[in-house]
């Protein structure tokens, strides 16, 4: 945060920060003297201690040459009443060298206890919301002098009556990646929503600026929240894109709200107030650098980099790491059910079992377990962050994982018992060992080739081929051991396999990419099916 502008009543306009009067003097040494915040060089690193807007504050002394040690020497600090998020301010008294005391208040604009003339109000607020339509954080000061008998716990009487020293403009300058940020949430189905403490102008302008605040969406002020009942406010909470001059309570109301509504919510916070929200979310994210202990331990994850981007980047690598789940679940049970309809299917139509237990267990192992193992390191899909967030509630079956899985159960089930018949009755007079070592060769190699087309929603193309190596690395591993066994006597043997002969290698060779076209036409049809959809909803009535 950076002090950018100030205004002063002496003064009809505001200045620039670096252009400082004789009362913008005075102002930032009340500024200076009511900061806690520090900033050292250690090892020739600058090391900050202290809140955003206060370091702000000892950077504009810095500008001008000063410090904030040196304004406490020649008015040390007797007392302090800290800031919080009800009161908005912060107050401190200094003793001063003729026996007075000084008593200063910062924080929000209209929390101020001061005692205003009209024509002062007026330029005050004026100046008030034109650095909140510059997207400014505004920051007020007020001040008096009080004798030496007053009683320094008595904050109420001692921060009344107070003489308007001015405003400064901090700009908060959102971070380059913020923005690309929001949009990539609002295309993922998230809707982003801002809780801030800033004044309802000054969030506007942020909110818009970020992209945050979209049309048809507005800014409610806790003050406005709080005179809502909860069926009015539910009526209203999908047109709330931000919530400006809240309280830790209403925090806890518009998490509950949405949670009310069915939806998953994620909260983010730092400091001690934002605790009851973060542990009343259904995932609290708590700031790794500028958190406290306490939003730390109430929240189920620490952002280390204070990074909204870095919260869209996680949900993208969980999308990714769900995707692949759905994957491997397809890829395994998918040809399971067609190992068990193969087996049945072939029992009832007399022929005995078509595979061995050691070639089932070979099946299972080498060809669908290393491949499904390493479909777990497939990047993530270029759609995954344009679809809708999956539901609490939402079947695994759902978006299509039902289907594809019957059509790749039926087409294995049909192929398989038609090469085992083939080799079993055509080719051969009743000579089983045949059939079974085609269907071996078909249900093992083919199961590997179609989880191409099962690792990316997209038709097929060269660089979804190439974009996983590792899983190509294990597919020649498996497939060449499955060659091996199926082709070098000794293993034939042991496993009850035999040699087939060429008729039979120009049945097996094609049927093993069988299932991969019959997905990828799957996958086309459903593509076409879609955008005759979506031309369907785009035609004007």
């Amino acid at each position: 945060m950076t002090i950018t502008r100030y205004w002063t009543p002496q003064q009809p306009a505001s200045h620039a920060a670096d252009q400082l009067t004789a009362s913008g003097r005075d102002l930032m040494r009340y500024l200076g003297l009511a900061t806690n915040a520090e900033i050292q060089t250690v090892n020739g690193q600058e090391e900050t201690h202290g809140d955003p807007t206060e370091l702000a504050i000892v950077r504009w002394l810095a500008q001008h040459g000063q410090q904030r040690q040196a304004l406490e020497a020649t008015a040390p600090r007797l007392a302090e009443d800290p800031f919080d998020s009800t009161k908005k301010t912060m107050a401190t008294v200094h003793q001063l060298a003729d026996g007075q005391r000084l008593v200063i208040v910062k924080g929000a604009f209209d929390r101020l206890p001061v005692t205003w003339s009209a024509a002062t109000k007026a330029a005050a607020q004026r100046v008030h919301d034109d650095f909140g339509r510059q997207a400014l954080r505004v920051l007020a000061v007020g001040y008096r002098l009080v004798d030496a008998q007053a009683d320094l716990s008595d904050w109420a009487a001692l921060t009344q009556h107070l003489t308007f020293a001015g405003l400064v403009g901090i700009i908060d300058p959102p971070r380059p990646e913020v923005i690309p940020a929001i949009r990539e949430a609002h295309r993922a189905g998230i809707k982003p929503i801002m809780i801030t403490g800033d004044h309802m102008v000054t969030a506007q302008a942020i909110a818009q600026d970020i992209g945050l605040l979209t049309p048809g969406q507005r800014v409610l002020s806790g003050d406005d929240l709080r005179e809502l009942s909860d069926a009015d406010f539910a009526a209203q909470l999908p047109d709330i894109a931000v919530y400006a001059r809240v309280s830790p309570t209403d925090k806890i109301r518009i998490v509950q709200a949405w949670q009310a509504a069915g939806k998953t919510v994620a909260m983010t916070g730092d400091g001690v107030n934002d605790a009851p929200a973060l542990k009343a979310a259904d995932v609290g994210i708590a700031m790794g650098i500028t958190g406290t202990e306490v939003s730390k331990g109430a929240a189920d994850m620490i952002l280390t980099d204070d990074n909204f981007a870095t919260i869209i980047a996680a949900v993208k690598e969980g999308r990714t790491v769900y995707q692949n789940i759905l994957k491997a679940v397809e890829f395994l049970v998918g040809v399971n059910f067609a190992q068990i309809f193969l087996m049945v299917g072939a029992v009832l139509m007399g022929w005995g079992a078509p595979l061995l237990a050691e070639q089932l267990l070979l099946i299972n192992v080498l060809a669908d377990g290393i491949p499904g193992f390493y479909i777990s390191r497939e990047p993530g899909e270029r759609s995954a962050m344009e679809q809708p967030p999956v539901a609490n509630d939402e079947s695994l079956l759902a978006r299509g994982l039902g289907g594809r899985l019957a059509i790749r159960a039926v087409t294995f089930t049909f192929l398989t018992l038609g090469v085992y018949a083939i080799g079993r009755f055509g080719l051969t007079a009743d000579q089983a060992p045949v059939g079974m070592t085609m269907l071996f060769l078909v249900l093992a190699i083919g199961s590997m080739i179609d989880i191409y087309a099962i690792k990316d929603r997209q038709p097929l193309t060269m660089t979804s081929l190439r974009q996983n190596p590792v899983l190509n690395g294990a597919m020649l591993l498996a497939a060449g051991v499955v060659l091996l066994i199926a082709t070098v006597p000794a293993l034939q043997q042991t496993f009850g396999l035999v040699s087939l002969p060429v008729s039979a290698w120009l049945i097996v060779l094609p049927a093993m990419f069988v299932p991969t076209a019959v997905l990828e036409l799957a996958k086309r049809l459903g593509q076409r099916r879609n955008a005759n959809r979506f031309d369907l909803d785009e035609t004007p009535s």
